[in-house]
């Protein structure tokens, strides 16, 4: 479209030349009065075009009005009826939660005629993209955005999101995590994500879009200038950062990842993998990007596009101001110092660690609370990553994490934030980041592992094998004490932590008996798909792994991870056999590489001569299949419906032995006959093609119910 075209059309937003409709926005306090907080002169052919729910106002609601005037709710005037005073018969309506909604629902509404989020950015005190923010997504652009009836929702935040308050207005409670770090109100990452959580509730696709956008490219962009916090400027080239803990003066690109942390609750979990995007998930199924919200089928893979690109800002800062981390660590972890010590003191008063508790505070004794600190680099780098689980499991997130310097991945470690499933997991990032990076050993990484919070094969196997290998040293006293936290409730683990702190080589900065563990990872979700090329290929009794592991298995427990299927034959012979063929479904459990080059004893794939049990932690495996009656004998195997076809949920007692045995169901999914298809071996017709395809379609037809766009599919959860 011509330029002229588009600034005569952005000149439109808001004036009342060529207007056809207004649009009413009301907040709770205007709606009480029953008048807007704002009328905004319209224009039908953007709006409706724009946003599914003017459309639906347009199409549906005029149609359920008879009032002699003109209905407040839908806008509709009766022929009859006098025409509203500014001449425009058609009134759109939009309804806020929070007064504080009205700037960005405005900003949305600018949208349609800009085509930009100039704006917004502007604003907030950013700057503006040349390309608008219009270009280029993160995540799949086919995917709805937004609910299937419009204004089912309203414009409270859909993902854990927070509106910013105005005047006359109660502040929410998490309010303050929506505020950038670098000034008194909402920075740009917070601006962008309300305007894309209001784009949402209006039904506005390509503005949601938009802002996706336009948020990964405005962290991506930050390079170079230095910019200030606060009152404190700096310029020049190498950043600065203050005496204590937590970055005050930042350049660009970690002011950029620190207006996006203070917007953080306004972000969902990270996806655990991205989607190729030659096989992204049909939009009828529930996949991981799609779990996040019901009304937000997008969030979780912003989420992960958001966090990759704070993490290529971060990392890049880190290999330029190494000395700034370093310094900032040593301050750190003198402090903590200082409240071990404080803690050892007072259990030594309390009866030399007897168990006995503090007092509670004396009754109308308030706790003094401190004010807020800016957050530290390793806080801003461990929500970067967002977990050990993910950011081993991410390949795009383990490339970053595995380049990090070693002060900047000891400041990850320090951080409280950090989160895992259990501290194996973070024993093997060490593992994987030293043998990425050569490094034989690392005394200040090995410090920061909690290794009283592993599971019982690390405690009692791996670990021993680690010092043995020379890879850590742990004298035997300690060794025995780890073993008994291994696997053992919290309670237990925390006592035993506690009284192991009192032994030499516990203290003086080892973090190894640390009493409390890391928070744990949010719920993990991961989509997995075997081609239907693969299925009429193998033979019967052969494993099938999913493609999503084919460069990379997925990490929990500290142990790598594969789902795969196993075509059946019949089992059994005689009467009591079974008369159906049956494909099993498993997950297979692997010793990483990095562990097992340190820890062998002779043997390629094993951890020595033992035998390790492992457990993958909480997680649901899931098979879907056509739901009965919903195509499930086409031969393309597309469907817009779905059903689960086997769930399993893996329970305390459901291990597996690595590298040699899988945790599973055998005859999960029952197979259809292929005899019973017309056109397999046996019928007429099939002397017409090789015997080879004949066979490999006949294998093909019996997984026919399963087949979902070509693909059999399924997904991993982990957490809610």
């Amino acid at each position: 479209m011509a330029a002229s075209v588009l600034a005569a059309l952005e000149q439109l937003y808001g004036s009342n030349k060529y207007a056809d409709c207004i649009v009413n926005i009301y907040t709770p306090t205007s709606l009480a009065s029953d008048e807007p907080a704002v009328a905004l002169p319209g224009h039908l052919h953007v709006l409706l075009a724009g946003s599914e729910l003017f459309q639906a106002q347009a199409e549906r609601w005029p149609q359920q009005c008879d009032n002699d005037i003109s209905c407040k709710l839908c806008g509709a005037t009766n022929s009859s009826a006098p025409a509203s005073a500014s001449g425009v018969g058609q009134v759109l309506r939009v309804s806020l939660d929070h007064a504080g909604d009205l700037p960005y629902a405005l900003a949305a509404l600018r949208f349609l005629y800009s085509g930009n989020l100039d704006q917004v950015i502007a604003e907030a005190g950013g700057q503006a993209s040349a390309s608008g923010g219009s270009s280029g997504e993160c995540v799949d652009s086919g995917a709805a955005a937004g609910p299937d009836t419009p204004g089912a929702s309203r414009s409270g935040s859909p993902t854990r999101g927070v509106a910013v308050t105005a005047a006359n207005d109660t502040p929410s409670s998490d309010s303050s995590n929506s505020t950038s770090s670098a000034g008194s109100g909402p920075g740009v990452a917070a601006a962008l994500l309300h305007t894309r959580r209001l784009a949402l509730y209006l039904h506005m696709p390509d503005c949601v879009a938009a802002c996706e956008a336009e948020l990964v490219e405005w962290v991506r962009r930050a390079a170079g200038a230095a910019v200030t916090t606060a009152t404190n400027t700096t310029s020049g080239g190498a950043s600065t950062a203050s005496p204590g803990p937590g970055l005050t003066f930042m350049d660009a690109r970690l002011a950029a990842v620190a207006d996006v942390y203070a917007a953080r609750e306004l972000l969902a979990p990270p996806l655990l993998l991205l989607s190729p995007p030659g096989i992204p998930m049909p939009p009828h199924l529930p996949s991981a990007g799609r779990e996040a919200s019901d009304v937000d089928p997008r969030a979780a893979a912003l989420g992960c596009c958001v966090r990759l690109a704070c993490l290529e800002q971060l990392l890049g800062w880190a290999k330029e101001n190494i000395s700034t981390v370093q310094a900032e660590n040593q301050e750190l972890h003198r402090k903590w110092q200082q409240q071990q010590q404080q803690q050892q003191q007072q259990q030594q008063q309390q009866g030399q660690g007897s168990g006995a508790e503090e007092a509670p505070p004396a009754a109308g004794q308030r706790p003094e609370l401190q004010p807020p600190q800016p957050p530290t680099f390793g806080e801003l780098l461990a929500w970067a990553a967002c977990s050990a689980p993910h950011a081993l499991s991410n390949l795009e997130s383990r490339k970053l994490v595995l380049q990090l310097p070693a002060v900047a991945l000891e400041a990850m470690l320090m951080a409280e934030n950090f989160a895992t499933d259990d501290e194996s997991t973070v024993l093997l990032l060490l593992a994987e980041w030293q043998s990425a990076n050569r490094v034989t050993r690392s005394d200040n990484l090995l410090a920061q592992l909690r290794l009283g919070h592993m599971n019982a094969a690390y405690s009692t196997i791996v670990l021993p094998l680690l010092v043995d290998g020379k890879w850590i040293t742990v004298s035997r006293v300690h060794l025995g004490l780890i073993a008994q936290c291994g696997g053992g409730s919290l309670a237990a683990r925390q006592r035993i932590c506690r009284v192991a702190s009192r032994y030499s080589g516990a203290q003086d900065g080892v973090r190894w008996f640390h009493p409390a563990p890391r928070p744990q990872p949010p719920p993990r979700a991961l989509d997995w798909s075997v081609d239907g090329a693969a299925l009429a290929a193998a033979a019967a009794g052969a494993h099938l792994h999913a493609k999503q592991f084919a460069s990379q298995k997925l990490v929990a427990s500290g142990f790598e991870w594969t789902v795969a299927v196993q075509h059946a034959s019949p089992a059994g012979n005689g009467a009591a056999a079974a008369t159906t063929a049956a494909a099993g479904v498993f997950m297979w459990c692997y010793v990483p590489h990095s562990l097992a080059v340190v820890a062998r004893t002779g043997y390629d794939n094993t951890i020595g001569a033992f035998r390790v049990v492992a457990h993958p932690g909480a997680v649901k495996l899931t098979v879907f299949r056509k739901a009965v009656g919903q195509g499930g004998g086409s031969s393309n195997g597309s469907s817009s419906k779905w059903a689960p076809a086997f769930v399993m949920t893996c329970g305390d007692g459901d291990l597996t032995v690595c590298d040699q045995d899988a945790w599973g169901e055998a005859r999960a999914l029952p197979l259809a006959d292929p005899k019973s298809q017309p056109g397999q071996p046996g019928q007429p017709g099939q002397e017409q093609r090789g015997q080879g395809q004949g066979q490999g379609a006949a294998r093909l037809a019996a997984w026919e119910p399963y087949l979902i766009e070509g693909q059999l599919r399924g997904q991993l959860r982990w957490g809610a």
